[in-house]
């Protein structure tokens, strides 16, 4: 479940901003959501693009869910700010696919322009540099959508009991929301080669050993307690079906498995590499979280049996 913000969707040179054109949306539904309080107030403007009427069932619910997973990265994020998500129906992905439709210069560092997702500096900073077009680009596969997603009745409360044969549809949109504000770049898989001197604040915080690579951040490996493991073969992803990183299997951002019947949140270690990259953050999740996840990993332990889903591969550039 990945995608790529910059140079695969055509948006990106070396230093500036292209923004592509967007054919129109022959359906679509809009819900606004957001969270309220201490936090980020993050609306989110959702259009669902479907030309062959392949889900339209779905528009409503496809909308809430996205607009709960914004609303869920917004308790960690400063800034106030609508985001507008296009979700494209098709059948180029397998499951889904999530991108930053630009992207935002941030600095030079020894000769490479480093840019961020454009998503994250709109909410922080209030600039979008992608204007009118979507922030945000989801696709979505239809019999995926149709057959796999389950969508929460409340997808803001996550408290309806879950069935074990479906993948929680609110954790599909907060990855591939992660992959918008910032799990993206251009470096390839397995070492993170860039290809130019342009790259991405996820490139920049990482670092090949000779065997795997590494997001080697400073917050995030005061989280987790070293150089946390990327998914080898499956950059802009954390941890490893074995060896490094097999810990994180319960991470939404993990790029190995998403399994049925389970929930995933954003996390400590999420919103840390998100800092390292730039992103301007005010909370961490709270300990119950945590808590959440470490029961969640114990429970698929004694579950070895149980069904899994193994995570998209992204469209493009994570293989």
């Amino acid at each position: 479940m990945s995608g790529s913000f910059p140079q695969n969707h055509g948006l990106l040179s070396a230093n500036k901003v292209v923004v592509p054109r967007i054919r129109s949306a022959v359906l679509a539904a809009v819900m606004a959501c957001g969270w309220s309080g201490a936090h980020a107030t993050l609306t989110a403007t959702v259009s669902v693009v479907d030309d062959d009427h392949l889900i339209a069932g779905l528009y409503d619910q496809i909308a809430s869910h996205v607009g709960a997973a914004l609303t869920d990265w917004g308790k960690y994020i400063v800034g106030d700010s609508n985001i507008s998500v296009e979700v494209k129906v098709t059948d180029s992905v397998v499951r889904s696919a999530g991108a930053s439709r630009a992207s935002a210069f941030i600095r030079e560092k020894n000769g490479i322009a480093v840019y961020g997702a454009g998503t994250a500096y709109k909410i922080n900073n209030g600039v979008d540099v992608n204007g009118d077009a979507p922030d945000v680009e989801i696709l979505l596969n239809p019999n995926y959508a149709r057959d796999e997603l389950w969508f929460d009745p409340d997808p803001f409360a996550r408290q309806a009991l879950m069935p074990a044969d479906k993948t929680d549809a609110v954790s599909v949109f907060l990855h591939e929301l992660g992959h918008a504000i910032a799990f993206n770049g251009w470096g390839q898989s397995p070492d993170g080669k860039l290809p130019g001197t342009y790259a991405s604040t996820w490139d920049i915080n990482t670092e090949f050993d000779g065997g795997g690579l590494y997001f080697i951040g400073a917050k995030a490996q005061a989280v987790y307690g070293g150089a946390v493991p990327v998914t080898l073969g499956n950059n802009y992803h954390i941890g490893n079906a074995n060896g490094g990183g097999s810990d994180l299997l319960t991470d939404v951002m993990n790029g190995v498995v998403f399994y049925r019947g389970q929930r995933y949140g954003v996390s400590a270690l999420n919103v840390a590499m998100a800092e390292d990259m730039g992103v301007v953050v005010q909370a961490v999740p709270e300990p119950q979280t945590i808590w959440l996840m470490s029961v969640g990993l114990l429970i698929l332990g004694l579950n070895r049996g149980a069904a899994k889903r193994r995570l998209t591969p992204a469209q493009r550039d994570c293989q």
